[in-house]
């Protein structure tokens, strides 16, 4: 799903940013878009995967010990990407 804009709600527009699977559960990193821009405050979220049958939801992280662990994981990889960036 990483590259990809989804639609939630009908109305609300991510860019799927980054994603991660820890524990066997998937988390994304979202941007909040406007049109095809990010939003001027550039509010972004941590989304959990969950299955429901055939049918992908995404919903919204609320636990803060998991939140500060899924966000610790992107950090490092975005400082890993700058580094290689020489």
């Amino acid at each position: 799903m990483k590259g990809k804009v989804v639609t939630l709600d009908e109305t609300e527009r991510w860019y799927i940013c980054e994603e991660t699977v820890q524990n066997g559960n998937k988390y994304y990193l979202g941007l909040e878009l406007a049109g095809n821009e990010p939003t001027e405050d550039g509010k972004s979220c941590i989304f959990k995967e969950e299955k429901e049958g055939d049918n992908i939801y995404l919903v919204e992280e609320t636990d803060p010990e998991i939140f500060k662990y899924i966000t610790s994981v992107f950090i490092k990889r975005l400082m890993e990407a700058v580094d290689n960036l020489d």
